[in-house]
Formats: structure tokens, C-alpha cells, sequence
């Protein structure tokens, strides 16, 4: 594969019968391109590391965070120039036996590497993909016109490209795929991460049950719904027994004793099992303990002894929402909505489960109707603003944010300043 060059041996190079115009003649375009975009590859992991614990220490803040792009980006270019300086080749140069030196043999110095690295990233695109492509394809027809690239050429720079063995081919072209595919999924872990800061930590406060960071608006303002339809009447003596561990349940759930509650609901269900209001109560109990697979079987029941009702659906939604099953939650929704087309809260809870499947364009959709039902409702001003943030549209983002605030909810107001996306 190589070794890395010092003065002596690069001077060597040209005193065993090398001309210029022999290295020049060894252009070898496709192995100097693996060999530079296995450096990249490699510098970017590093000055990756160096951004994101920057972050990590410091926050988000964005004056911050330029500055720290920027010290990555000079990290990037620097520690080419050192191995360029130092070596005259580079990690992914080493691999093809590549090496970089002047036409007097001797190595760059350090600001002459540094120089190099900048105006090969700069003339090959900026590592713009479209830009970067066009780029490339007129470098590479520069450099088979000319026996240089443009920027060796003003440099007057030698580049050495032996001929790589087609075995060494078989190991480095596995290992170029493997470095590629580690950076597309760093990539995308960290903008995940990025999108949780807002949609997660960050999230507006939506208070439901109880007033959880990420949870949906809860959909029933009165959760205790104290009648309906019966198939078979029990007794007179059991129908007040019942009513009386009714309201005792009800009483319990007012009073945040939820376990209370679930016993008291168990027990009418006992007496009545045909009453549809016991089932959403104690279903709400169960969402208020975060047991939503119970909550769910409670509102299949409901929805059984119910189904024409829009609420029962939108209470089950919930309790998918909570398993994360968001796919489940909005088919909830959309049923609930179908019954009952002005259900605000609704379409406010279908848009948050749209944000949790990363569709943001239907949630935003939601969030509007929402609005449109509502103009003065503060948790869809304040959810939309997320999902338009999210979608890096931050103007409308710090325009819903400012609204919702007015109205109360300041939430998505202070978690967008803290990511430095508000806009005036």
C-alpha cells in the first residue's frame, strides 16, 4: 500500500528516473477519488464528534452552534494539511499508495496543505450533492485534459498515483461502502435527535389526564359520562347499587385516586355490564395510570355497546397514542372525526400522532382545522408551531408560537428559542 513520504524520500522520487511529466502522467482519477472521499468520510466522524459534543456541553444556542461549525470546519481542513505536511499522503492516500508533494521534491509546508485541502473542497462543490457531482465531473475532465487539477496546477503540486493491484480493490471498495453507510446512518441518528430535541424535551405541554410534556389534548372536558343505552335492566335494588359505586368512582377520579376508581368502575360493570358510560370511565382511569392496554379493552367495549360514538374512538385513539402506536391512534381519530366532523380535539390529537410517524405536512393540516373550529385554541397554535419547526419552516413556526402564547401556551415559544430557530 505505501508508506508515508518524508523530504528525503520524496526528493528520492524524482532522482530514480521519475520526470514530472511521468507522475503527472499517473492520473489514476478513480483512485484519487475513493482515496478523498475515504478521507472525508473519516474527518467527518471527527469533526462530527467535535460538534456534537460541543452541543452537548453547551446547548444549542445559535451563535453557538455557527461558531462551533465553524471551528469543525476548520478542525476538518486542518488535520488534512497536518498528514499532507507531515506524511504527504493521508489515511485514504496511504490505502492506494498515493502521495502529495512539490515539483522540487520536497513536501508542502503546513499552510501550503491547509491551502490545498481548502480549495479542493471549494472547487469540487462544497460537498453540495448536485453542485458537487457538476463539480466533479469538470475536475476529472480538467484533470485528463491537463495531467493536473486545478488547484495543483496554481499550487504547482505533484500527486503520485501507482497503480493499485486489483486485490487491493476487493479490500478498499467494501471498506469505502462500509465508512458511507456509517456516515448516511450517523447522519440520520443525529437528525432524529435533532427532531427530538423539539418534538420530545422540548415539546409543548398539552395536558391530558395528567399534564404529561408529549401527551395529546384529552378530548372529553367532563370524563364522567353517567348514562347509557342498556340491552337487559337488573334489579331496581342493583341499578341503585350500582349508580351509588357510580359516583363513588367518579368521586375518586376528581380526586386523583385512579386505582380507587378502576375498583369502584369494576364493581358497576359487576351489577351493569351493559352501561357504555362505566367503560369510558374507567378506560379515562386507566389512561390517567398509563395502562392504555386496559384502557383500550375498556373502549372496545364501549365502542361495542356504543358505536356511533365519536368519543369512544378518540378516548381509544389516546390510549394508542400513549403504546406510541400511532398508525392505530389516527385510524382512531379519523373514525372519531368521520362521526363527528367539529371534533376539535380530534384532529388537534390525529396531528400529534401524525408528528410521531414524522409526517408533518398532515399534521400541520390537522393542527389548521383545529384552528378553523377553534381560532382561539392555544394547544393547536402551539402544536402546529412544532410540526412548522420541525419542518424547518421557522418564520410560521415563531408565528404560531407567539399566538399560542398570547392565548396562554408558551410552550413551543420556549423550546424554539432555546433551539435558536424564533424568526422575526
Amino acid at each position: 500500500m505505501g508508506v508515508p513520504m518524508n523530504n528525503e524520500n520524496a526528493v528520492q522520487n524524482l532522482q530514480n528516473g521519475e520526470s514530472i511529466e511521468d507522475i503527472k502522467a499517473s492520473l489514476r482519477p478513480w483512485s484519487r477519488y475513493f482515496a478523498k472521499s475515504i478521507d472525508s468520510v473519516i474527518l467527518f466522524f471527527i469533526a462530527g464528534a467535535l460538534f456534537l459534543g460541543g452541543e452537548w456541553l453547551v446547548g444549542s444556542d445559535s451563535l453557538f452552534m455557527f461558531v462551533l461549525f465553524i471551528l469543525a470546519a476548520v478542525v476538518f481542513f486542518a488535520l488534512e494539511a497536518i498528514q499532507i505536511s507531515k506524511f504527504g499522503t493521508t489515511v485514504g492516500k496511504f490505502m492506494f499508495g498515493i502521495t502529495v508533494f512539490k515539483q522540487n521534491g520536497q513536501l508542502l509546508s503546513f499552510d501550503e496543505s491547509l491551502k490545498r485541502a481548502f480549495l479542493s473542497w471549494l472547487r469540487s462543490g462544497l460537498g453540495l450533492p448536485l453542485v458537487s457531482l457538476i463539480m466533479y465531473i469538470y475536475q476529472y475532465n480538467q484533470l485528463m485534459k491537463n495531467n493536473v487539477t486545478s488547484w495543483d496546477k496554481e499550487l504547482k503540486v505533484l500527486v503520485k498515483c501507482p497503480e493499485v493491484q486489483a486485490w487491493k480493490w476487493l479490500v478498499i471498495v467494501p471498506i469505502w461502502f462500509v465508512l458511507l453507510v456509517a456516515q448516511s446512518i450517523a447522519i440520520k441518528i443525529y437528525d432524529n435527535v435533532d427532531n427530538q430535541s423539539l418534538s420530545t424535551t422540548q415539546s409543548p405541554r398539552v395536558g391530558v389526564v395528567q399534564s404529561n410534556a408529549n401527551q395529546p389534548v384529552a378530548v372529553n372536558t367532563n370524563p364522567y359520562i353517567p348514562a347509557s343505552t342498556q340491552t337487559s335492566e337488573p334489579s331496581e335494588q342493583t341499578l341503585q347499587q350500582a349508580a351509588a359505586l357510580f359516583e363513588q368512582g367518579n368521586s375518586a377520579t376528581a380526586n386523583g385516586n385512579f386505582q380507587q376508581a378502576v375498583r369502584d368502575y369494576t364493581q358497576v360493570i359487576a351489577l351493569n355490564p351493559n352501561r357504555a358510560g362505566t367503560y369510558y370511565n374507567r378506560g379515562n382511569a386507566y389512561l390517567a395510570l398509563k395502562d392504555y392496554s386496559s384502557a383500550i379493552s375498556d373502549f372496545n367495549q364501549a365502542i361495542a355497546l356504543d358505536p356511533n360514538s365519536a368519543l369512544a374512538y378518540a378516548l381509544r385513539g389516546l390510549a394508542y397514542y400513549g403504546l406510541k402506536d400511532y398508525a392505530s391512534a389516527i385510524g382512531n381519530y379519523t373514525q372519531a372525526i368521520a362521526l363527528d366532523p367539529s371534533f376539535e380535539n380530534a384532529y388537534n390529537n390525529r396531528g400529534l400522532a401524525y408528528n410521531g410517524l414524522i409526517d408533518y405536512s398532515s399534521a400541520i393540516r390537522d393542527f389548521t382545522q383545529a384552528i378553523a373550529l377553534n381560532p382561539n385554541s392555544a394547544q393547536a397554535y402551539n402544536n402546529r408551531a412544532v410540526s412548522l419547526a420541525l419542518s424547518n419552516d421557522y418564520r410560521n413556526a415563531t408565528r404560531d408560537a407567539r399566538k399560542a402564547c398570547s392565548l396562554g401556551a408558551c410552550n413551543a415559544l420556549e423550546a424554539l428559542g432555546q433551539n435558536g430557530w424564533l424568526r422575526d
